[in-house]
């Protein structure tokens, strides 16, 4: 049950705990006004790079992130990948935050609680989060973005996104989604809204 306040990631540092593998549980944190800051990973998140191997977060919340800026593939508030379980989550700030993606790969997947979605998401919310592209770096590329995954190839379920706004002027293919942005042949969305404009 601790909070977690007012640190600041920069240059290619990805996440506060990198990639989780195994059986490992992340449980009951709160992170504060947290600031990345031009992140060049592959993947990047506030709370998790990525979850390998069956890993778990749960009950974790991120309220009032200052800002978010990244060039990651797979960009996310909460985890950048997820191969594992993330429950009862929450994104929750007072206020419309920015999360910013440069896109300069072919492929960029951002959403707010998971950037791509390859295990399980269950009753995770979403609310003022404002996620801006930045096609500066290449405007050819493609990118997946939702309120709650960018793209999903697996399941979620219970998903609630009370407000979330989506603001791109990239002129190659965009895929945008109030719940996610891309579904896979594989996956699926279940019992999930979104308040989304």
């Amino acid at each position: 049950s601790c909070v977690i306040k007012n640190f600041k990631l920069k240059d290619s540092n990805s996440s506060f705990f990198g990639y989780i593998s195994g059986n490992t549980l992340v449980e009951g944190i709160t992170f504060e006004d947290v600031t990345v800051e031009s992140c060049t990973a592959e993947n990047s998140a506030i709370v998790a790079t990525g979850l390998l191997n069956g890993a778990t977060l749960t009950k974790i919340t991120v309220k009032n992130y200052a800002k978010i800026t990244s060039n990651a593939k797979n960009v996310g508030v909460i985890c950048g990948v997820n191969r594992g379980s993330i429950t009862n989550c929450a994104v929750i700030c007072d206020e419309l935050k920015e999360l910013t993606v440069k896109l300069s790969e072919s492929l960029t997947s951002a959403g707010s609680i998971v950037g791509t979605n390859d295990g399980y998401v269950y009753n995770c919310t979403v609310d003022r989060v404002k996620l801006c592209v930045d096609v500066s770096a290449n405007r050819s590329g493609s990118i997946n973005f939702g309120g709650i995954v960018g793209t999903n190839s697996s399941n979620v379920s219970n998903g609630k996104v009370l407000s979330f706004y989506c603001d791109t002027t990239a002129s190659g293919v965009v895929y945008a989604g109030g719940v996610a942005g891309y579904l896979t042949v594989s996956s699926s969305v279940n019992k999930s809204y979104s308040m989304a404009n």
